[in-house]
């Protein structure tokens, strides 16, 4: 199992070298004056070879990170069955971070929406950037996983801070 490992540790370094040299050689072929040119033009300035190559670079990303949560997952499922003495404690810890997102996503719809399509600043503006002079907005779902994300970030640090207050406080007690 531990030659299974180094194989795929391997492979996927290698292919992560062979496409991040792919995608600087692309990027140093780009002009040096593609960042005006992407301000003006918009995305359309950007040479083919370096979207492809980003491309590339971002869907292998997606498969790292896909396959690291398939080989965590499936490695805490193995020791779960091998060893359930903590199979409660875990169920516990899943629905807890379930609620979390849950109530992070639920609060996240309630927050300035317009409409149910886009967000609003504190002067009721529309929220968006700006593209070759052309004002763009974000889409909801964009919004929505953004601050599904930082509600989460939250919890997770006042719940990092508790712990921290906790233990403090215990290791008092204890000696």
């Amino acid at each position: 199992m531990k030659n299974l490992h180094k194989i795929i540790l391997i492979v996927c370094s290698a292919v992560t070298v062979l496409l991040l040299a792919y995608a600087i050689m692309e990027g140093s072929k780009a002009p040096d004056d593609m960042v005006d040119r992407i301000a003006e033009e918009g995305l359309s300035a950007v040479p083919d070879g370096l979207k492809s190559a980003v491309s590339y670079n971002l869907y292998w990303g997606y498969f790292l990170l896909i396959f690291a949560i398939a080989g965590a997952l499936f490695a805490a499922v193995l020791n779960k069955v091998q060893n359930p003495t903590g199979l409660v404690k875990s169920l516990i810890s899943v629905v807890v971070i379930v609620v979390v997102i849950g109530g992070a996503y639920l609060v996240a719809t309630s927050h300035g929406w317009a409409d149910g399509k886009f967000l609003l600043d504190a002067g009721g503006e529309q929220l968006g950037y700006e593209v070759a002079g052309k004002k763009e907005s974000f889409k909801a779902w964009q919004y929505l996983i953004s601050d599904t994300s930082v509600l989460v970030t939250y919890v997770a640090i006042a719940g990092a801070a508790l712990a921290s207050v906790y233990s403090w406080a215990s290791s008092l007690f204890k000696s």
